[in-house]
């Protein structure tokens, strides 16, 4: 935050604006921030969520994207690991909430808007990852949706960190008996490039890419109704996080979600929303009030921003794309909402998240403190996840859902 407030006043200096030629693109941008920030203050919602609501989901395992069979799952080595399924589909969701899966309390999953207006289920933008089709989700009804069928071998991106910033590499920092960095404040990291870090990455996410046959034929991408519909009446000791991924018609979508819980009292207590944007958050608490929400925060938010609108084929002009002082400001203000309680609470947020090696006990503290419950992503190594429910964490992860073998029962907390 302090870098963004040194920049913003040296660009207010006026010899710099005269040399640098910036001051109308500084000035009308950084008005309309200061703009949209007070209408928010004067238009805030009515704060979290009740907090026995939003209890349901401290401290549990959530399977991401319906999670996967892993060697850390049940069923054993890999030869024994049985039939892969895709993610995002009824299958996973099943599983993730079978005996087989060892653990999980909940799922993730992703929804936009169909053509037609119909929420979904996929994780990108584009369909041509996982169906054999190409072309934005919201482009095609919901008819169009359910003719794709899942691809034999899934298109797999390189890790998220890869493509920002190829160059760039992080190292593995130590870790003691406890599972603690060895600073004793970080708690257990790993690299974006280690394979049991980046969920991205095969031998985490799959452990191989081929679909069993069997899923290519009875899935297809389900409706949000459908997977609420197998909540109720297939698990109903499930519980379910929904990622909002939507972006041109979030404020229909927002609308929509909170039909359904209406219409269905019992999601208040079984599920919760998240987004990576916050005012997606704030819109649908002004929906409705009782609904639990999570803010997912990332550094550098603003490069995330552009990847999403370049995938949703959404131009950003240059005078914006490239006004560095604006976008600095913007990624730290996201990150005083998502790291903050008083940011959290402005946006009427239960729940913060972040990628686990964003992740530190002083931000763990901060949110018990708070009566804020963190949660993280994604925690694929067996001692990370013991580590993070031994500090009441909420852990979302693609394979971790045993018990494990250390001795240390990971739920019994520190507080």
């Amino acid at each position: 935050m302090y870098r963004s407030l040194l920049v913003w006043l040296g660009l207010c200096s006026p010899l710099l604006f005269l040399c640098s030629g910036l001051a109308p693109f500084v000035l009308v941008a950084g008005g309309g921030v200061l703009a949209a920030f007070l209408a928010l203050i004067l238009l805030r919602s009515s704060g979290p969520a009740p907090r026995e609501l939003a209890e349901n989901f401290r401290n549990i395992v959530i399977a991401h994207r319906g999670g996967q069979r892993s060697r850390n799952c049940a069923g054993g080595a890999a030869e024994e690991r049985g039939p892969v399924f895709p993610e995002n589909t009824l299958a996973a969701f099943r599983w993730a909430s079978s005996p087989a899966c060892g653990g999980a309390d909940a799922f993730e999953l992703d929804i936009w808007l169909s053509k037609d207006g119909v929420p979904v289920v996929n994780h990108d933008a584009d369909v041509f990852r996982h169906w054999d089709s190409a072309g934005l989700v919201g482009s095609k009804t919901l008819a169009e949706l359910k003719a794709m069928r899942p691809l034999a071998k899934p298109i797999l991106p390189p890790p998220v960190d890869q493509m920002l910033h190829p160059t760039v590499k992080t190292v593995t920092p130590s870790t003691n008996s406890n599972g603690a960095g060895v600073d004793g404040d970080d708690g257990p990291q790993s690299s974006p490039d280690s394979a049991d870090y980046a969920y991205e990455k095969t031998a985490v996410k799959h452990g191989h890419t081929e679909i069993d046959a069997r899923y290519l034929e009875s899935e297809r991408m389900p409706t949000l109704v459908e997977v609420l519909d197998m909540l109720e009446k297939e698990a109903p000791h499930m519980k379910l996080m929904i990622e909002v991924k939507e972006i041109k018609r979030a404020s229909l979508l927002c609308r929509t979600l909170a039909a359904m819980f209406r219409a269905r009292p019992w999601m208040y207590s079984r599920c919760f929303v998240a987004a990576f944007n916050p005012f997606l958050l704030w819109r649908l608490r002004r929906e409705d009030s009782r609904i639990v929400t999570s803010c997912l925060f990332i550094d550098r938010w603003t490069s995330h921003l552009q990847r999403n609108a370049r995938d949703n084929r959404i131009t950003i002009p240059w005078w914006l794309r490239y006004n560095y002082p604006l976008l600095w400001l913007v990624d730290d203000l996201v990150w005083w909402l998502g790291t903050n309680p008083r940011g959290l609470r402005f946006l009427g947020a239960s729940l913060s998240a972040c990628e686990v090696k964003a992740l530190s006990s002083a931000q763990i503290r901060r949110d018990r403190a708070a009566g804020i419950i963190t949660s993280t992503w994604c925690a694929n190594q067996q001692l990370q996840k013991e580590w993070l429910l031994h500090q009441g964490v909420t852990v979302i992860t693609d394979t971790q859902f045993g018990g494990g073998t250390s001795a240390m029962n990971p739920r019994t907390l520190l507080f």
